[in-house]
């Protein structure tokens, strides 16, 4: 009986080493899931406070990432390519929607950004607009600007 309960724990210890551990299929696999992690994390990010809250997140993701690509880099030739014709379309989906949360995430902060500046910058032409004088610019010349191309 107790050999049995070793050789079943063995065993199960190799088949979670040895088909999990290295394949390209399995890496391909991790991959997969760890960057629709990554794009899952990005989506939360509405604020800052949200993107400080996915820090540890996203290092933690990127750790992963790092790991499979130095496991996938040990890997024969054969057993990439083959690894890659099976799942490279999946791959590439997955890396594609990552690339648009991306995107997302920096038109999103950079929206925020300029909706604090916004009140800023109506604030200061409010303020230059009342300097200004009604007549300003009335003596110019008709083609004043021409030469610097703003007419």
């Amino acid at each position: 009986m107790k050999q049995t309960l070793i050789l079943t724990g063995a065993l199960g210890l190799f088949l979670a080493v040895g088909c999990g551990g290295s394949s390209g299929d399995a890496l391909m696999k991790e991959r997969i899931a760890a960057v629709n992690e990554m794009s899952d994390v990005l989506g939360t990010i509405k604020d800052p406070a949200a993107a400080k809250e996915a820090e540890p997140k996203v290092k933690k993701i990127k750790d992963r990432l790092a790991d499979i690509d130095q496991r996938w880099a040990k890997l024969s030739k054969s057993e990439q390519e083959a690894a890659v014709k099976k799942y490279g379309p999946e791959v590439a989906q997955a890396e594609a929607a990552l690339a648009l949360k991306q995107m997302n995430t920096a038109v999103g902060g950079l929206k925020q950004l300029g909706e604090s500046l916004g009140g800023l910058g109506n604030q200061i032409n409010k303020d230059v607009g009342q300097n200004i004088p009604k007549d300003f610019g009335k003596d110019f010349p008709k083609d004043f600007g021409k030469d610097c191309g703003l007419k």
